[in-house]
């Protein structure tokens, strides 16, 4: 967890509750809250009071190459403490004023957040756009520090939102920001192919998830053969893939008014994916057909589709269920959305409120231990995944505990929101159950 994330935590939870208010103003802590209304002769007089050497042109030559203000204080000051604290504040808000052009891990998980904001607005053409500048800082990051995976960013940028998870936020939020402005759909169709190209190794879930939005934006903006092509390269590889098929046959059935549905090509899809032995999601594609059908005057073949549908969710209904879950946009008739693709979490303060009173609670956790029912404590490296048990388990550290849960697919406890502050008398093993 970064110093970013736990200030934004913190300032979270002060807002909510005043005994931690009031708590946290008599310990002292910092936030960066607090220099917001000072100066910036202010800020380079508390620097300098902290025995750091600063005026402008010096703190530009110390944050040179440096891609966050943590990265400066801790391991180029080497500050500790409340010194710390203060210094990375007062650095961060610099930034901010004088180098907002320079990419760094505080300014863009604030970008990030002000997107959120915006699109809990139901403002998508607003979150699309500021999340463009955040999806330009990510790719300098990335080349900057060399990064190819979704995972080595995210270990080496701990953001209050994990780039797994904001990243199809972002692709979804040009996707409903360009029904308002055509700039975003192109802009939608760079980012998925830019994703794909940078990140190739990843993991079919969100693989997936983006080679649709790639091809479905080459259809919006008038490609479709581009499109089919797309699609049908992608499905010779892996005709086993239900949402390949699926996602091909909606951008002939476009959900929303005005748009012109072509029911006999998304047919013509949709029985070919059907017709493949061991498709997989075959319950969604039977869903698909049913619908069409019942669209086009056929109750019977409707009906029929139905029951097969309801079938294969009752037979997927006793598979273990996905951890992941991927937030889509509003589905149409046909049903839902997108396949699942998200890592979710919970971090858990054991120590309550004391703990957010310490001074950079989040440096002390370096590594973690998960325990698993019945199996005693086992060591994982720092972020690492837990092994595929389907059971609960706890990740912890004397400061930080992270509840999570297994299901064969990545349960990244280490990434994502959600603190919860509880009590101090809590066990590890009440916090797995």
């Amino acid at each position: 967890m970064s110093w970013v994330e736990l200030d934004r935590i913190v300032s979270e939870e002060i807002v909510r509750d005043d005994d931690i208010r009031r708590r946290l103003a008599a310990s002292g802590r910092p936030l960066r809250s607090h220099a917001t209304g000072m100066s910036d002769d202010d800020l380079l007089a508390k620097l300098c009071g902290l025995r750091v050497d600063a005026d402008r042109e010096k703190l530009a030559g110390l944050c040179d190459g440096a891609l966050s203000a943590e990265e400066v204080v801790s391991e180029r000051l080497r500050l500790h403490d409340w010194n710390a604290d203060w210094a990375w504040i007062c650095l961060t808000e610099l930034w901010q004023r004088w180098w907002p052009e320079k990419a760094c891990l505080e300014l863009l998980d604030d970008k990030i957040q002000e997107g959120y904001a915006a699109d809990q607005r139901n403002d998508f053409v607003a979150s699309g756009r500021i999340w463009l500048g955040a999806w330009s800082d990510v790719l300098r990051m990335c080349d900057a520090t060399g990064a190819r995976s979704i995972r080595e960013f995210d270990d080496r940028f701990p953001m209050t939102q994990s780039l797994f998870n904001w990243c199809q936020d972002l692709e979804m939020a040009l996707q409903n920001g360009g029904e308002h402005d055509p700039e975003l759909r192109t802009a939608r169709l760079e980012m998925g192919a830019e994703w794909l190209r940078r990140f190739p190794g990843e993991d079919g879930l969100i693989t997936g998830n983006f080679r649709r939005a790639l091809a479905d934006s080459y259809f919006e903006t008038g490609h479709q053969q581009k499109a089919d092509e797309l699609y049908q390269s992608w499905l010779d590889d892996d005709p086993d893939w239900g949402w390949g098929w699926i996602g091909w046959a909606d951008c002939y059935t476009p959900y929303g008014p005005g748009k012109t549905q072509d029911y006999a090509r998304a047919e013509e899809i949709l029985r070919r994916g059907y017709a493949v032995t061991g498709v997989r999601e075959a319950e969604h594609i039977a869903g698909r057909l049913a619908d069409i059908c019942g669209r086009t005057g056929r109750p019977d073949e409707a009906r029929e589709f139905r029951q097969q549908a309801e079938k294969g969710r009752r037979r997927a209904g006793r598979r273990v269920t996905r951890v992941t879950g991927r937030a889509a946009p509003a589905a149409g008739p046909a049903g839902p959305a997108a396949q699942g693709a998200r890592w979710r979490d919970q971090r858990v303060l054991p120590g309550g409120v004391a703990d957010l009173m310490k001074s950079q609670v989040i440096s002390c956790a370096i590594s973690f231990g998960a325990v698993h029912p019945g199996t005693g404590p086992e060591r994982l490296a720092p972020g690492h995944y837990s092994p595929a048990s389907h059971v609960p388990f706890v990740a912890w550290h004397p400061h930080v505990v992270l509840v999570g849960h297994e299901t064969g697919q990545r349960s990244t406890w280490a990434m994502g929101r959600g603190l919860r502050v509880i009590s101090p008398s809590i066990s590890i093993a009440s916090s797995g159950a």
